[in-house]
């Protein structure tokens, strides 16, 4: 009725139904993990932007990677890995793995 790979929304699962098909096999979503690093980055939050720190920029990518896998990710389910220092390999190592379970 539907052809392979398809998404399945509650229109699609009607469609089945009255189609006679009582079970179908699906395959869950990839998850996407997004991580910001780098030591020049700080939260939104932190500061008001007109008046950063010399140095210092909004994490601004991971917001947006994250919305734009959010509305068009059917496929996908985004993970916010938040932010990790360059420097700091082990915290990036944890979090990754973190962002795995």
């Amino acid at each position: 009725v539907l052809p392979k790979n398809h998404s399945i929304d509650p229109i699609e699962i009607g469609l089945l139904k009255q189609s006679g098909v009582d079970s179908i096999t699906v395959k869950r979503r990839a998850r996407v993990g997004v991580l910001s690093t780098g030591n020049e980055l700080i939260a939104d939050a932190d500061h008001d932007c007109r008046d950063l720190p010399k140095g210092k920029i909004p994490d601004v990518n991971r917001p947006i990677l994250l919305s734009l896998l959010t509305k068009y990710g059917k496929c996908c389910e985004p993970v916010d890995l938040g932010m990790v220092r360059d420097d700091d390999v082990e915290a990036m190592t944890k979090t990754i793995q973190a962002g795995m379970d």
